[in-house]
């Protein structure tokens, strides 16, 4: 099943992209995030903080959070509707600026070395992806993934310790 999805995926982001049936599967999934980034905002209005270690995003396409539909020349109109339409749904949702962002860097050879089962090129092209994510101009801290660990975490709570007071 898995192998499935990740074929349809890559098959979304070539040049024709998706067929009908693949494009409402991955449009679906876009619909499912967006319910619940709709809950997440009601439940940020009525004074939760939010935790998360995924945001939508809409300036990269793909894996990393963007949309899934991002054929350059969609074959097929119904395709281009749902391309069009996932387009502005993260527009909308990308819109809404986090109060932070950790964001985690790491060089290929350790992120090579943490995800055996990930594939390499779909790794390299995450790890140059991420310095691109500017999620709408949010404070963003960037932390080592290459130091040790404890140090990585120890900085990260720092700065949502600094977030949470602000909401005292």
């Amino acid at each position: 099943m898995d192998n499935t999805i990740a074929g349809k995926a890559v098959q979304s982001r070539k040049d024709r992209g998706a067929g009908p049936l693949a494009a409402l599967i991955i449009f679906a999934l876009s619909m499912r995030r967006l319910f619940r980034f709709a809950r997440m905002r009601r439940l940020h209005a009525r004074g939760y903080v939010i935790l998360t270690d995924r945001y939508p995003q809409a300036v990269v396409p793909g894996p990393m959070d963007g949309p899934g539909l991002v054929a350059r020349q969609p074959g097929h109109g119904l395709v281009k509707q749902l391309t069009r339409l996932e387009q502005t749904i993260y527009d909308w949702m990308a819109g809404f600026r986090p109060d932070l962002v950790l964001r985690l860097n790491v060089d290929l050879a350790t992120a090579l070395a943490r995800k055996p089962d990930h594939r390499p090129e779909t790794l390299r092209q995450k790890v140059a992806d991420v310095p691109n994510l500017s999620f709408n101009g949010a404070p963003v801290v960037d932390l080592d993934a290459t130091l040790p660990m404890e140090t990585v975490l120890a900085t990260a709570q720092a700065h949502i310790a600094a977030v949470l007071a602000a909401y005292r």
